[in-house]
């Protein structure tokens, strides 16, 4: 996603592809991931109203620094950073769009109603061979346990319900750790060359960061989001959608934590008002190729994108960036009124992603 990239060889080379071209990117991190700090050493987001103002304060104040890049925006997450999107995105609507002008939203294998998100987790890993058939139907019983904490408000429940009854219990029994069974192909695991390259004394410099450390997973926020997983951005979408903001929502074939089939029973869940096309023949499914490759299938309904990138990871970037950039600027250029850039920037850049 970013405009520049490392390699092997710790060499800074040109990101070039479609959305970088089009977009002005702006990358957020949580409290204390990357290079982010507080001056409070015990401050923490605590709920999602209090995730959105910050991160709407932090839109906000970028766009009076740099008033000339204020145009359309469109807000985005990966995986767990998905659930962060939904609440962002009601409160810019509710609050002035004049603003931020949200014109779309960008969902890759992201967390939206935890119960049927991890409702064919069970299922998934049965037909790939990699649990027993008892394992799936006790899997299929933690999820009507988790139905029931759910209905009833209890998301700290609920999330242990996800974490230890569904994700540990199968992963002790397909031998990965933690979260590993995200990809069936090959385990996620981070970009060290990058890391290398973050930690140069001439690179901390150029980024005037000091000694602050660079963190690529904090602890205590990590346990307190997981527990906000048993919570519904859920209800934020529909809002999002019924105000008629179009939705990119992408998925990796191989992904075992938000398994496609689950992605699709949470799609088919939401209230908003294109539901009913969701069940017809418009709502058929259209290869995507890109360079000669076929990179996965995609259905449209109203402003909803909904794609499948097939042979890819939960985390779709890691396995085909170009071509997944490739279906963001289409996205966005296709759900974007066009008009003429702003003085000093080029047509192609007419756009940001969040």
């Amino acid at each position: 996603m970013f405009p520049f990239m490392t390699g092997e060889d710790g060499v800074v080379r040109v990101n070039d592809n479609d959305l970088t071209q089009y977009a002005n990117i702006l990358m957020v991190d949580n409290t204390r991931v990357g290079f982010s700090h507080t001056l409070d050493p015990t401050y923490m987001v605590t709920d999602y109203d209090m995730l959105a103002e910050e991160l709407y304060a932090a839109l906000t104040q970028f766009f009076l620094l740099f008033p000339d890049v204020k145009r359309s925006v469109y807000i985005g997450g990966t995986s767990a950073a998905a659930f962060k999107i939904p609440p962002l995105g009601e409160m810019i609507l509710r609050r002035n769009r004049t603003v931020v002008d949200l014109s779309g939203v960008i969902i890759g294998d992201g967390f939206v109603d935890l119960e049927t998100d991890v409702s064919k987790v069970g299922d998934y890993m049965y037909n790939f061979g990699l649990i027993e058939k008892a394992v799936a139907r006790n899997t299929s019983n933690t999820l009507e346990a988790l139905h029931a904490t759910s209905k009833a408000g209890n998301s700290e429940l609920t999330t242990y319900y996800f974490i230890a009854g569904i994700s540990d219990e199968i992963n002790k029994r397909i031998g990965f750790k933690n979260m590993d069974q995200q990809d069936i192909m090959q385990a996620f695991r981070f970009h060290d060359h990058w890391l290398d390259f973050i930690e140069l004394p001439e690179i901390r410099a150029k980024l005037h960061v000091g000694q602050l450390p660079y963190t690529v997973i904090y602890g205590p926020a990590e346990k307190f989001f997981g527990i906000y997983l048993g919570k519904r951005p859920k209800d934020r979408l529909e809002y999002i959608l019924n105000k008629r903001i179009p939705l990119l929502k992408y998925h990796g074939q191989y992904d075992g934590i938000l398994t496609y089939q689950s992605s699709i029973a949470t799609l088919y869940n939401l209230d908003w008002y294109g539901q009913n096309c969701l069940r017809t023949k418009q709502f058929r499914r259209s290869q995507v190729w890109v360079s000669g490759q076929l990179f996965g299938y995609i259905r449209r309904c109203f402003g909803l994108w909904e794609v499948l990138a097939i042979q890819s990871p939960h985390v779709v970037q890691l396995k085909k960036p170009k071509a997944l950039w490739l279906m963001a600027y289409r996205f966005m250029k296709n759900t974007t009124s066009q008009g003429s850039a702003p003085h000093g920037f080029d047509s192609h850049r007419g756009r940001n992603l969040f």
